[in-house]
């Protein structure tokens, strides 16, 4: 039974990285001769089989490092009549190589997938005749017809979806997706596009994509742009329409070169691997729903790593939110997608967010911010108390054309995310508040913290950063991001850590709670030494739409101790509250 046919998990927004151009890594990489560009062939030998087995295990490692789920596309992009006749294959024996190719894609997935990487197998469908050129055309009936017995045959294995690519008309891919609407089977449709941003076939992409809409009903699960570099069809993606939502992947080629040129090509283009993944971080502002990322012709397991660290690694940042205070952030995901504000504990900043937001879907825009005093940012005089950050917050969501926003603050940052939904209720789509406070009056944690920084001798002593950052943890933490908070914690002058934590001790909203509106949740480790119980019980009781996830071995920095855990719960609260919001 196939996993995921009837719910395809990229649908859900979160990032999916698949491989690059496996024939041509095939053919100029490793040396091998593929007649007709056939990596199906390979099947046939025990040899072969390894040879694609191993080919996809850097582009697994990518997903696994940088948090994305993977596409698992089927070496059969030849494996349709007309091409398998060149090589001698049947009818019976072609139905024999796709299916061994989809068993061999379900030995990879057994092999390496995960709750956090799920895996989908894609049966990998070509064009009838050439990938570049339109050439002899089929009606729409004659291309299902002509590929029906392909995606019939994917029917019957576990194979979760097909993905048709380098179609280059449109009546092919009417056919495809005709086809397998009767076999029961999601498909999507990968365009080629030229120089120009158009088909071969001269149709513009968005006609392409709405005629094909329109003569399926929208059966296809989603579109894709393959076999051209993104300069060559940045100029077409309209930013005011509707049809880009159709469009969730694009496997680029690495190369500027046009068709005509790659097919006279002896040499291998690979570009810039690192250029590629800006360009596909230029894509994602461009295709609000992009998430599938590969590469196509020319581009191997360097480009798809590239393109992944691009499109997940917070860019450091900085901006001017009056004539005297520069605030630095981090930011990364979909610049196009719901915003979503990450506010930084007691001396620590934005880059303390980022094992957590590499976890999280990529189709939101993150944003962690340094608070001024703390890291990169500015450190003013005075401005320390909690009302100044929650207007340091205001300025900087309107600096970056941010309207609304959920804001997720940790520890100290509850407490400015808290004020903020408070006085500006109609800024905040939703809070997430991670070992959070209603109040610091009483709390003994806090007062023998500030008991111990009010008796420092005017300078922050490196082992006192370190005793405090390890006396939030309940649990260990890999050693380079302990390192890596330490070493922000020490940017912050002694007289920050002293004024803002005498301000902190007097906050008390907890009359104030009540106001708030926005859907909330506060995620809460059992272990924690400063943020309480009472905490919690608090925001359940006073805000009306709240919720608590607490987690039993956590400590105060549960975004520390466990990214990938919290990541899933922070993740699904904000579907839910999309899902009751639409």
């Amino acid at each position: 039974m196939s996993r995921y046919r009837k719910k395809l998990p990229q649908l859900a927004d979160r990032l999916f990285l698949t491989d690059g151009g496996l024939e041509t890594t095939l053919v100029f990489d490793k040396q091998l001769e593929l007649p007709c560009f056939a990596a199906f062939d390979l099947l046939k030998e025990e040899a072969g089989v390894e040879i694609l087995r191993h080919y996809f295990d850097p582009y697994i490692e990518a997903a696994r490092r940088h948090g994305a789920g993977f596409v698992l596309e089927s070496p059969t992009w030849r494996a349709n009549p007309d091409w398998g006749a060149q090589l001698g294959y049947d009818a019976v024996t072609l139905a024999d190589a796709n299916r061994s190719a989809i068993g061999l894609m379900l030995e990879i997935r057994a092999a390496h997938e995960t709750p956090r990487m799920p895996m989908v197998i894609s049966g990998n469908i070509g064009p009838r005749g050439d990938g570049y050129r339109a050439g002899k055309r089929m009606s729409a009936d004659q291309a299902r017809d002509y590929h029906a017995a392909q995606i019939e045959t994917f029917a019957q294995t576990e194979a979760d979806m097909i993905s048709a690519f380098t179609i280059n008309y449109i009546e092919e891919a009417v056919g495809i997706l005709r086809a397998a609407r009767e076999a029961g089977m999601p498909a999507v449709v990968s365009y080629t596009l030229e120089t120009d941003g158009r088909l071969p076939s001269g149709d513009t992409l968005a006609d392409a994509i709405r005629r094909t809409d329109e003569e399926t009903d929208g059966y296809a699960a989603y579109f894709m742009i393959n076999c051209a570099h993104p300069t060559h069809f940045m100029e077409v993606l309209d930013r005011g329409a509707s049809w880009r939502t159709r469009v969730r992947g694009v496997r680029a080629n690495a190369s500027l070169r046009s068709h005509a040129e790659l097919d006279e090509s002896t040499d291998l283009d690979a570009g810039d691997p690192k250029q590629l993944g800006a360009e596909y971080c230029e894509l994602r502002e461009l295709l609000p729903k992009l998430n599938v990322l590969g590469g196509c012709c020319g581009t191997d397991h360097r480009h798809v790593q590239a393109i992944a660290a691009a499109c997940t690694s917070g860019e450091r940042k900085s901006i001017s939110i009056g004539a005297n205070l520069k605030l630095a952030y981090v930011e990364q995901g979909n610049p196009a997608g719901v915003p979503v504000i990450f506010l930084p504990g007691y001396s620590d900043s934005a880059p303390s967010y980022l094992p957590l937001m590499a976890e999280l879907p990529q189709t939101y825009r993150l944003i962690a911010l340094t608070q001024r005093g703390h890291g990169d940012s500015d450190k003013p005089e005075e401005g320390y108390e909690t009302a100044r950050y929650a207007d340091d917050l205001a300025a900087f969501m309107n600096a970056m054309v941010i309207p609304r926003a959920i804001v997720v603050g940790h520890s100290f940052g509850t407490l400015v995310a808290l004020r903020f939904a408070i006085d500006r209720p109609g800024k905040v789509l939703g809070l997430g508040l991670l070992g959070g406070f209603g109040t610091l009056v009483g709390n003994p944690g806090v007062e023998e913290l500030w008991t111990a920084v009010s008796g420092l001798p005017g300078v922050i002593d490196p082992q006192f950063v370190r005793e405090f950052q390890e006396s939030t943890l309940a649990r260990p933490i890999p050693a380079e991001h302990l390192e890596s908070a330490i070493a922000e914690s020490r940017k912050m002058p002694y007289r920050v850590w002293k004024s803002l934590l005498r301000s902190l001790l007097q906050d008390d909203f907890s009359r104030e709670i009540a106001r708030i509106a926005a859907p909330t949740l506060a995620i809460w480790g059992e272990q924690d030494g400063f943020a309480r119980r009472s905490d919690q019980d608090l925001f359940l009781s006073a805000i009306r739409n709240a919720e608590l996830v607490s987690f039993p071995e956590g400590g105060h920095a549960m975004h520390w101790e466990d990214p990938a855990g919290t990541a899933d719960v922070l993740a699904k609260c904000w579907a839910s509250w999309a899902a009751k919001a639409a």
